[in-house]
């Protein structure tokens, strides 16, 4: 069911947006810039989505640059070692995006040749490829005529119908009334665009509705209601885990590290040790629990504290040798 039925022509709010973005399109490594007449590479496309899912554009950019010089084919990507991509993808964080993309590049060269795809069907059957990437890979790298949304888009578009319905939830019901606006020849740029307005224009806070180029018919603004969409619930709050970090030494001085198992949190990462991590309590449960019976304790007295996006993290280094 609709929430708003807006009274303008969207071939018309898609023009002015091409317009505004014509002009102002932000340059990133990954994108060719408006009327370029240089084919939009699949491979940048596909690897820039991947990396700035739950990541701001600023800290992609280096990281992107980085694996394209290393790995400038998804043929150089698919051949590379699982640990040299997941030491390349340190500090970015949701590792598991990180073994999703050698999965993908082996696949694209083993099923494809070495060429992506164009249709959404099939984009979304590689790994680590969801409705999102599919999409936006689909529109920008093929100019294919895909419903994209991500965050910002989202944003956008909740403002300018005035989407009452309770986003993240309704995403559904918001891609069936967005999808009028698509525009028909230009759709990878369009979606770039809402994009762009998103992060520099519609933004979360402080949004420039007096430079916006939709302003003029969006509902939200006409109804001095911006501050109010999208109308997301309140978020529960953070669960807060505890757990122990094994800081061990034998009679070399040696630490022990371990290689954490593919299904594990920070799967396929070398760190320390550690106990299971418990909501509201600390204990030394999990398999390395019978290990702290053979240790000599020479510390545990500092704490380290992480917040994840889903949860908060406390954990007791406990510093020992074995007996």
């Amino acid at each position: 069911m609709l929430n708003y039925i807006h009274d303008s022509d969207p071939n018309i709010i898609a023009e002015k947006l091409l317009d505004w973005y014509d002009q102002n399109a932000r340059i990133l490594p990954w994108r060719e810039p408006p009327y370029s007449t240089q084919i939009p590479d699949p491979y940048k496309v596909w690897l820039s989505e991947i990396m700035l899912q739950q990541t701001q554009v600023v800290t992609v950019i280096d990281y992107f640059l980085k694996f394209i010089k290393r790995w400038p084919t998804v043929s150089d990507l698919a051949n590379a070692k699982e640990d040299e991509i997941m030491h390349a993808w340190a500090g970015l964080g949701y590792y598991s995006r990180a073994r999703n993309l050698h999965k993908c590049a082996k696949e694209v060269v083993t099923k494809y040749q070495g060429v992506f795809p164009k249709d959404e069907m099939s984009l979304q059957a590689l790994p680590g490829i969801g409705p999102y990437t599919s999409a936006a890979v689909a529109s920008i790298a093929f100019n294919q005529r895909a419903n994209v949304i991500d965050g910002n888009i989202e944003r956008v578009m909740a403002r300018f119908l005035r989407f009452e319905s309770f986003l993240p939830k309704a995403k559904k019901e918001l891609l069936l009334e967005i999808e009028p606006f698509i525009h028909s020849s230009r759709p990878g740029d369009y979606a770039q665009a809402l994009m762009d307005l998103g992060a520099t224009i519609c933004t979360v806070k402080n949004p420039n509705c007096a430079h916006c180029p939709l302003s003029f018919t969006c509902a939200a603004f006409k109804n001095d209601a911006i501050q109010y969409y999208p109308r997301k619930k309140k978020r529960e709050k953070t669960p807060h885990k505890f757990g122990y970090l094994y800081l061990i030494q034998n009679d070399q001085r040696e630490i022990g590290i371990e290689k954490r198992a593919a299904n594990e949190m920070l799967g396929g990462l070398y760190g320390f040790p550690t106990s299971d991590w418990r909501v509201g309590e600390f204990s030394h449960s999990g398999k390395y629990g019978e290990m702290i019976e053979n240790l000599e304790i020479i510390e545990t007295n500092h704490k380290i504290i992480h917040v994840f996006t889903n949860f908060k993290l406390t954990l007791i280094v406990v510093k020992g040798k074995k007996k």
